[in-house]
């Protein structure tokens, strides 16, 4: 039996917490939050214990813990985990800074303890398989790429307006899963160059034989719903996916769209069928696979984690001062 305990009772905390328990041979043995009332109302529906202090979330008996807090604290809840013998979920940013994110591979190296980065898009069905095809040359060489991402304001972040001390900012928040997309496709972008303002903003990348750009929005009027696309052009086609939840929200598809479409010179547009499945549980049965072999995700390692912060933390940095800045 894999036991885990779940560091977090807010929004993804409460994404994770019954996506762990319904995979076969899985308990979720505790749940802690702040507000002992929000903690049990994740750990009760599953069996699980609800506690409001850390440290006694740390000392149950468990194989892992999934770190669900705001960003600020990944650093120093993963140590404590990896120092309590834990493998640790972690879920993205990996952390606020690059060293700190360093720190945070290298004590999971020390303790002989697996850090899995939840960065969910790279096993989002449509999107894993326009990788797929891309890498396959479905579209021939790529030459330029274009990504979306948003949703209303204020969004479910612990900031407010341009304060980015818990989370990072929408720049780090937000516009990671665009970023470590478009470096999982096409390596680490020269320099980055960003405009707009920290709810909206628009990236432009410099790959080497690629150029990128990205929009984030987190100032999108009330009710309107989350929307993600990315577009990959090559010379020989276009592959494309848009998704559009039927809410506010990623998990609730329900009413929306999702279209994986591929374009070739003077043929018709062909829609790829990808079969159904939610992201979430998808990341969550990989990470409970690698944690019962305990090795490493060939999906996504923490060295792919601090590149998508190394370009996030840049694109940031770009914003603020006006001007292109180098990865």
């Amino acid at each position: 039996m894999l036991r885990v305990a779940i560091a977090g009772a807010g929004f993804m905390g409460g994404t994770h917490a019954p996506r762990w328990a319904a995979q076969e041979g899985v308990r979720v043995v505790g749940v802690y939050s702040r507000s002992l009332a929000r903690a049990a109302s994740v750990a009760g529906p599953l069996g699980a214990e609800a506690v409001d202090d850390l440290g006694t979330l740390l000392r149950m008996d468990a194989d892992a813990v999934d770190i669900c807090l705001p960003t600020d604290t990944h650093r120093d809840v993963a140590l404590r985990a990896f120092a309590a013998r834990r493998h640790v979920v972690c879920e993205k940013p990996l952390a606020l800074t690059v060293e700190d994110g360093i720190e945070m591979a290298a004590a999971a190296r020390a303790a002989g303890r697996l850090l899995l980065v939840a960065h969910v898009v790279r096993f989002w069905p449509e999107y894993a398989r326009l990788f797929e095809f891309v890498r396959e040359g479905a579209v021939g060489r790529p030459t330029s790429a274009a990504a979306q991402r948003l949703q209303e304001g204020p969004g479910w972040t612990p900031d407010t307006g341009s304060t980015h001390a818990r989370s990072g900012g929408q720049v780090v928040d937000l516009q990671i899963h665009d970023d470590d997309y478009l470096v999982w496709l096409f390596g680490m972008p020269r320099r980055v160059f960003s405009h707009g303002s920290t709810r909206h903003m628009f990236t432009t990348y410099a790959f080497d034989g690629v150029t990128a750009t990205a929009e984030a929005a987190a100032d999108m009027p009330a009710g309107y719903p989350f929307t993600s696309t990315i577009r990959v052009r090559g010379e020989g086609g276009v592959i494309e996916y848009v998704f559009r939840a039927g809410g506010t929200r990623p998990d609730e598809p329900a009413g929306g769209m999702s279209e994986l479409t591929l374009y070739g010179p003077g043929k018709p547009a062909q829609r790829i069928e990808v079969p159904a499945g939610d992201p979430y549980t998808v990341q969550i049965a990989h990470f409970a696979d690698c944690l019962r072999r305990v090795r490493q995700s060939p999906v996504v390692s923490p060295e792919g984690s601090i590149r998508a912060l190394r370009v996030a933390l840049a694109a940031r940095a770009s914003l603020e001062a006006g001007r292109p800045e180098r990865v």
